[in-house]
């Protein structure tokens, strides 16, 4: 898995981890990272205006400033003994739903 953007979450989205959070859900769910990066620039979501700027010469096209600091990770998903076959659907299912209530903290 590699990410260099921004870790968006849905609106409806039931978790929203932060990104140490997100980083320890991964370990957790048996990935291995191996970069992990969050960048100290901020960057335009939709337009490179949108982070805004520091010149006063140069006014922000608007009041709400859209940007965010890239997050950049490589991860490999760890076999833990499925080196033949992949996870069982079931017990893929009851894992996602143990982190789950991990992550709620139930």
């Amino acid at each position: 898995w590699i990410n260099v953007g921004p870790i968006q979450w849905h609106p409806c989205a039931l978790l929203r981890p932060t990104v140490d959070e997100f980083r320890d859900i991964l370990t957790a769910s048996g990935f291995e990272l191996l970069k992990w990066e969050v960048s100290t620039e901020a960057v335009g979501y939709r337009h490179p205006d949108d982070a805004g700027t520091m010149d006063p010469s140069s006014p922000p096209r608007k009041t709400r400033c859209e940007s965010y600091r890239p997050l950049r990770f490589v991860a490999v998903k760890k076999c833990d003994g499925y080196e033949d076959e992949p996870l069982p659907l079931h017990m893929a299912i009851d894992y996602c739903e143990y982190l789950g209530r991990l992550a709620w903290g139930k």
